[in-house]
Order: C-alpha cells, then structure tokens, then sequence
C-alpha cells in the first residue's frame, strides 16, 4: 500500500517502478500485517512441493517410525529367544556301554565307541509332541518325535537318524503307521515302519514290522533321584534292502521322557549297521 485516497487503496508491487493499474476500496482490506519473516514464502513453498513432502516423509519415517518399528523387533526377537529356551532343555546321559560299526557300500567298516557322556536336547514343538535329539558323536546323531494325546497314549511320530561314513552323510528316515507305543488297555500294540537311506551310493528301502510292549512300573535312580518309569520294549524284524533286527527299550518317566535307552541293532545288506549301547540321563534337572 502507497497510497489511501479518497478511500480507496492504491497498490505497487515489490518489484514493479510504478502503481498497479488498479485500485481498491478500504472496505475491501480485513487484515493486518503484523511481522515480516525474511525467507518464510521459500520454506513454505519448499514444503509444500513435491520433493520437499518427500523429504518431509523421510524424515518422519527415519526418525520416528523406523525407531518403533526396530524396538518391537528387538522385543520380537528376545521373546522368541526366551521361548526357545523355555522350550528346549538339555539334558547329559552317562553312556554305561556303547560301540557301533558301520559300513556303506564299498566302504570299509568303521568301529566307532561311544563316548563316556552324551548330550540330548529335548524341544517341546507345542502341537501335544515333543523331539528328541540325542548327540552320540559327531558322526551319528539322531531325532525322534514322539507325540502324547489328551487320553494318554504315545505314539512315534518319525526317526531320522544322520550318520557321517567317510565323505558321504547317508540320512536314514522312519515312518511308522501304526506307530503307538502305549496306549490304555492295551500292553503290546502292533507296529509297522517304512525306512529309508539316502545320501550313500544308492538308495536303501527298509520295512519294519514289530511290536511295543510295556510293562510294569520300575524306579530308577537318577542323580540323587528315585524316579518311577514305565518300561517300553520296541522289537522290530526288519526286511527289504535291510535285513536284521531293532530291539529297544526305554524307561519312560512320567512325562515320557526316556530316562534310560538300551539298543540293540543288527542290520545287514548293501549298508550295515551294528549298534550295541545303553544310555542312562545322569540329572533330571535340564540345563538351557
């Protein structure tokens, strides 16, 4: 504004050297300047332009979204760790006599003793079943599934059993159907398994058909424990690339878990295994 004339307003632009062509009546003008901010017409046309609402997005998003969204991970990720070691406990198991011997193809046999002390890891999978895996060596571990319903009764879910025989990893896998082991009202129950070998020379199919057998209750001392177990007698008559027997018993506590492993196994064919050992868990209390 240069000018008020006769109530009217005459205007000049900033950068014009003369009035503008027009003019306006004082009642026209209902605003007041009060201040004048050097650069704020820059800053609000940058913000209010394309690049600068992406700059704007951006540094919303690194410095408050992306900060929330890394603390709950790292919430996530120590919850799933707690979980874990809830779930998994180790247990040490005193081998009380234990040698194997193993042959695959044109291999030459390998004689393997087991150790003084082995470990086994037992995971509860949170679906009524849990996995066992006992640690013979480093060439031979195995994983067994085994799952209870709410009557009671235990099944065998699946064996897998890793071996290392000079530079071959054969893996031998079991499925059972039937595969309950104990169930009430009944001290032997019918069994029937299918095994598999592969990562050797050729491939090796297997059928077991036998039979689990409990009996009456046995205490066991573990550690400075007196633990009362059910005995289970698993005997299998093995046919197919693989002849032989599997015999097996397991003292199972309370909650299944097998207090004490003795095996029996003498298989022949194009692979051979030999395993003659008893396990005996040295402490009831699990480590994690």
């Amino acid at each position: 504004i240069i000018e008020i004339k006769d109530g009217r307003v005459i205007t000049q632009g900033d950068n014009l050297d003369s009035p503008d062509p027009f003019d306006a009546p004082l009642s026209a003008i209902d605003r007041e300047m009060l201040t004048v901010v050097p650069g704020a017409g820059r800053m609000v046309s940058f913000v209010t332009s394309p690049f600068g609402l992406i700059w704007i997005g951006t540094g919303v998003f690194m410095f408050f979204i992306w900060p929330v969204m890394e603390r709950k991970k790292e919430r996530h990720e120590v919850e799933t760790v707690e979980t874990k070691a809830q779930l998994q406990h180790v247990v040490a198991a005193v081998a009380d006599y234990g040698q194997e011997e193993v042959k695959l193809g044109p291999l030459p046999a390998d004689a393997r003793p087991l150790p003084a002390t082995v470990t086994a890891v037992v995971v509860d999978t949170g679906d009524g079943c849990f996995e066992l895996t006992v640690n013979l060596f480093a060439e031979h571990t195995e994983d067994t599934r085994y799952c209870v319903d709410p009557s009671g009764s235990l099944a065998l879910d699946g064996h897998t059993k890793h071996q290392r025989i000079g530079a071959l990893s054969p893996v031998a896998t079991m499925s059972c159907d039937p595969g309950t082991l104990i169930e009430e009202g009944s001290d032997t129950l019918p069994l029937s398994c299918d095994l598999s070998l592969d990562g050797g020379p050729a491939s090796i199919k297997a059928t077991l058909a036998g039979t689990a057998t409990h009996g009456a209750t046995e205490r066991l001392s573990i550690g400075d424990q007196s633990v009362e177990t059910t005995p289970l007698t698993v005997a299998y008559e093995v046919s197919g690339d693989l002849t032989g027997t599997w015999t097996e018993t397991l003292w199972l506590t309370e909650t299944f878990l097998p207090a004490k492993i003795e095996r029996s196994l003498d298989l022949s064919g194009p692979a051979t295994f030999v395993e003659h050992s008893e396990l005996t868990l040295l402490d009831l209390s699990p480590s994690t």
